[in-house]
């Protein structure tokens, strides 16, 4: 092997380590949203920012997500979709987080089911006749929903998200929501502790445009 083949090679093999360590940075775009029936969502109604460096996205959503009681309805069902959308196809894998706050509030001749689709992930939330959810008692009325999202693949270029909710009532003065008021996402470094929590959209949230009980 000759003296210029053994340069070259230490050359190739430098640049090659430089372009692994200098891959761009994943950052989002603005999310899209989707039509669907029941839809309780749209670009229009949610407010939706960017981080200065566009890795923290926060979306604060309209009003209430899905109500019945107070002559509103005895069935509701309603629908949320959109993506999380990145600026370009990532380079390499990723890891988002996504914290979710909101309410809810149940009495007990009310049946209330909602879901939560992530990328390939399902969270299913039921909560049948008989169990109550008071406002008043914010400790179990009001949540938050954090989910990790690993190892995205290199060339994906949106996450897709879903909100399907329904309830059924057996008596019309009763009172009952789920408010999802605020989604944070972030894209992260999955071994840096200091990123637990992400985005500060649930700081600026209005207070949920639900129903209140009398």
């Amino acid at each position: 092997m000759t003296i210029r083949t053994i340069y070259f090679l230490l050359a190739y093999s430098w640049s090659v380590g430089i372009c692994a360590q200098d891959l761009p940075a994943a950052t989002f775009d603005l999310p899209a949203f989707h039509n669907t029936d029941n839809n309780a969502c749209d670009a229009r109604t949610t407010k939706t920012q960017l981080s200065p460096d566009s890795r923290e996205l926060s979306m604060i959503f309209p009003g209430c997500f899905l109500e019945l009681g107070q002559n509103v309805a005895e069935k509701s069902r309603a629908s949320c979709k959109f993506d999380l959308v990145f600026s370009k196809k990532l380079e390499k894998l990723e890891t988002v987080r996504i914290d979710i706050r909101g309410s809810e509030l149940k009495d007990t001749a009310v049946q209330l089911r909602y879901m939560i689709s992530l990328g390939g992930q399902t969270h299913n939330f039921e909560y049948e006749k008989g169990r109550i959810i008071q406002s008043n008692d914010p400790a179990h009325s009001d949540f938050i929903r954090s989910f990790e999202l690993t190892d995205i693949p290199a060339g994906a270029r949106k996450i897709r998200l879903s909100f399907e909710g329904k309830g059924k009532s057996d008596h019309k003065a009763s009172s009952s929501y789920i408010a999802i008021d605020t989604l944070d996402a972030c894209i992260v470094d999955p071994g840096d502790e200091d990123q637990l929590e992400c985005g500060d959209a649930a700081k600026r949230a209005k207070q949920n445009k639900c129903l209140k009980p009398e």
